[in-house]
């Protein structure tokens, strides 16, 4: 069988591979080949790497690998030394927020000696950060069971995969429950990836944490307040998300806290003892999870994985299991879709809630405005499922005379 490869065979008339030095090469002159294109058997097309066999080099190519790339051992060896007790998911976010220092500073034009250096800088200070914020989370989490009064009832809201709609939930749940009590939205993501970015119109007080590198961030949607993450590294790893007693708010107690895991429900799945996934801990009062899906096969699927990642988790007694099903982007299961469900997700189908598309967040994401209220009547039926069914409440708790957080 022949296959083309930029212009010329990968196999020629004996199926033997044709491989010359550096690069692939054109079947010898005296192979018959095909030509896909119509060409006859036996007509010899000419070698697009030239007579020297070479590919053009483009103008700004390298014609190596810059030196500063073979400096990632170094970076790993700084990250295990700092904390030696890290994950390894986490450990190799410090040697990616290093790589992603040394690109921008050689793309700057920086010396290669000057480059290892500030990647160098870049590794310490991501892992010391990494140490100080994990440890600080483990202690805090060490008893079997949390205290999560301080945040009313917590949610949290997971995604099947990427793109789930996840965040869209969370917000929808927020702007629900905040007409009727007081709520609070925890929005833990990586900045730069978070859903949840541009959720909180007006931006407030800066609130401390664990390191100066990674800090929270108030701010208000409508009656409800919200916390976001905020930092100066480019990479955020489970292991750079401080503990829930950062996330406790400054004054006032919320009636329920709604929490974005993110769109990994995969990696949380994994050890959700530690990062996002410590909002589902067992603890009083307990933890309602929701998870959401896609009308698809594929996201059935991608959910019973990611429950059976969690049993071991429930089973041992240290998270809840999830509560309810949210389906994101449909009225009804299309038909052939719950077929794919496994045993797990099966147990969640009879009571699933259903979120269908609305045209101004499928344009422009969840934003500063109040989601639409034909949106918002779809998730009621869910809050009743919850027990959270909301009571009538317009002031806004974070604003009360000598309550407030954000003027």
């Amino acid at each position: 069988m022949t296959e083309p490869h930029h212009g010329q065979p990968l196999f020629g008339a004996g199926g033997a591979l044709h491989r010359a030095g550096a690069g692939w090469a054109a079947p010898a002159a005296d192979q018959a080949t095909t030509d896909g294109a119509g060409g006859a058997r036996g007509q010899h097309r000419p070698d697009p790497l030239g007579e020297a066999g070479q590919r053009p080099v483009l103008p700004g190519t390298p014609t190596s690998i810059p030196p500063w790339v073979a400096a990632a051992p170094r970076w790993a060896g700084i990250a295990h030394r700092a904390h030696p007790g890290g994950t390894e998911q986490d450990l190799a976010g410090v040697v990616d927020t290093a790589a992603f220092t040394a690109a921008n500073a050689a793309h700057a034009g920086a010396d290669p000696e000057r480059v290892r250096e500030l990647a160098g800088e870049v590794a310490v200070g991501a892992a010391a950060a990494l140490r100080v914020i994990d440890e600080d989370a483990v202690r805090a989490a060490e008893p079997a069971h949390l205290d999560w009064r301080a945040f009313g009832q917590v949610v949290p809201v997971l995604g099947a995969g990427a793109g789930v709609g996840a965040s869209v939930v969370a917000a929808v749940l927020t702007d629900l429950l905040a007409s009727g009590g007081p709520t609070l939205l925890i929005d833990p993501n990586d900045p730069a990836r978070s859903g949840l970015s541009a959720a909180a119109p007006a931006q407030g007080p800066r609130r401390p944490s664990p390191h100066a590198r990674v800090w929270l961030r108030c701010g208000h949607r409508g009656p409800a307040l919200v916390l976001r993450l905020e930092t100066t590294l480019p990479v955020i790893t489970p292991g750079l998300v401080p503990g829930p007693r950062w996330w406790t708010p400054p004054t006032g107690t919320p009636r329920v806290t709604v929490v974005d895991t993110g769109d990994d429900g995969w990696r949380l799945a994994t050890n959700p003892a530690g990062g996002p996934g410590v909002w589902m801990r067992r603890g009083t009062p307990a933890p309602c999870p929701v998870l959401v899906v896609r009308p698809s096969r594929p996201s059935l699927v991608a959910a019973e994985q990611l429950l059976a990642r969690l049993e071991p988790w429930v089973h041992a007694g240290l998270v809840v299991p999830v509560r309810a099903l949210v389906v994101s982007g449909a009225r009804r299961w299309p038909r052939g879709v719950v077929g794919a469900a496994g045993r797990r997700v099966s147990a969640l189908l009879t009571s699933a809630r259903f979120l269908p598309h609305h045209p101004e967040i499928v344009r422009g994401g969840i934003g500063p405005q109040i989601t639409p209220s034909r949106s918002r009547r779809a998730l009621l039926p869910l809050l009743a499922d919850l027990g959270l069914t909301p009571r009538r409440h317009t002031t806004p708790w974070w604003g009360r005379p000598g309550r407030g957080i954000v003027r």
